[in-house]
């Protein structure tokens, strides 16, 4: 079975939560449990040793096989998400957790739902290349490889979803079909953007439909460009078929998807280097915000580097005495990334700023370490 999303019914007051974590396989494992008569415990070789009147049951319990079984997932915090332990499997394995911060309150788990479908192909096998980037903050060129195990009476795929962590923004290049040893290599049929229809989505994902269902023996490359920020990127692939599009098949991580392709991973990694803040720009130093359309506002541009946690990202304007006069402040779950501030010489109240050298300060909140720069200046003038 494809697994796709999970759904729960639960009173959850306040203070109280549900998390719910899943893991994936094909294959269990019998341990027996061995009793005498009298209800004492043994093991095998004692219990078959045992005359007849003096064996009591024995117990088969079906258990997971670790070695082949995926470890658990991330809790998912919000029924309806999508599952993310490979698919399709033949077991799966639901953990729950109920918490509360309030023993007044408990979380009441009515019903847990677990929606799938028919799969597309039998597995999507995946992984990513290059594995690690030269430098931050540049646009690279990533290709993501997708094999289809295609089995006899499988639909087939025409639909790829790639998801970023981070919120990074991918852009499509093109999207090449072939052997594994020709994409590995560069080549395949490339198919432009004429041709692969790129569906609306967010940013940090890219959905491409293709004109045709992938063939047994191909293999997709998907080429895409983005930069990156933080100390790396993961993806998340899903494929699909616009017979029932919005049904995906998860991709999973897997070194044989393209043999020469030596990678196995769905995640690009950032060299070690600067962290914090770089590369800021202000595309002009006098302000004239008296509304003619020429440096009414000045545009501030910088980026953020290698910090991954949540973070506030502060821009604010002082006057020479050190007065703070505007503020705005930015909070993202990955604070690594391009920034973009417009200040158009007004004050926190919204009323313009006097003539004069004004104070631009960026500042990021983040730990004390020395390598971490946490604060940029530029001066910028205000005249009318």
């Amino acid at each position: 079975m494809n697994l796709t999303t999970l759904h729960w019914e639960a009173d959850v007051p306040p203070g109280t939560r549900i998390e719910v974590a899943t893991r994936t396989g094909d294959q269990t494992k019998v341990n027996t449990t061995y009793y005498r008569s009298d209800g004492a415990e043994v093991d095998k070789k004692a219990y078959h040793k045992l005359i007849a009147a003096l064996k009591g049951d024995s117990l088969n319990v079906l258990v997971v096989d670790e070695e082949t079984w995926s470890p658990w997932s991330k809790p998912h915090l919000l029924s309806g998400q999508v599952i993310t332990s490979p698919s399709p499997r033949r077991f799966l394995k639901t953990q729950v957790r109920l918490s509360s911060d309030d023993p007044q309150n408990a979380v009441l788990l009515r019903r847990l739902e677990v929606s799938f479908s028919q799969p597309w192909v039998g597995r999507a096998l995946g992984e990513v290349f290059p594995v690690q980037v030269e430098r931050s903050g540049e646009d690279t060129p990533l290709t993501f490889f997708i094999r289809p195990v295609r089995r006899v009476g499988d639909p087939g795929i025409d639909e790829v979803l790639l998801v970023s962590s981070g919120g990074t923004p991918l852009s499509l290049r093109e999207v090449r079909l072939g052997s594994a040893a020709e994409v590995a290599a560069g080549g395949g049929e490339a198919l432009g953007l004429d041709v692969v229809e790129v569906l609306e989505t967010a940013s940090d994902s890219l959905w491409v439909r293709l004109p045709d269902a992938v063939g047994r023996d191909e293999v997709i490359a998907v080429d895409v460009l983005t930069a990156l920020f933080g100390h790396g990127v993961s993806f998340a692939g899903r494929v699909g078929n616009r017979d029932d599009s919005g049904t995906w098949q998860l991709v999973e991580a897997d070194q044989e998807a393209v043999a020469e392709v030596e990678s196995g991973v769905l995640r690009v990694l950032v060299p070690s280097g600067q962290v914090g803040l770089a590369d800021l720009t202000l595309d002009t130093k006098v302000l004239t915000p008296n509304g003619d359309g020429i440096n009414d506002a000045a545009r501030l541009g910088f980026e953020v580097l290698r910090l991954d946690g949540t973070q506030a990202v502060i821009v604010s304007v002082h006057d020479l005495a050190g007065r703070r006069i505007w503020t705005l402040e930015q909070v993202r779950e990955r604070a690594s990334g391009q920034y973009e501030v417009v200040w158009e010489g007004a004050d926190d109240a919204g009323e313009r700023v006097p003539p004069g050298t004004y104070i631009l300060r960026v500042e990021v909140d983040a730990d004390a370490r020395s390598n971490v720069r946490t604060q940029i200046m530029r001066l910028v003038h205000v005249v009318y």
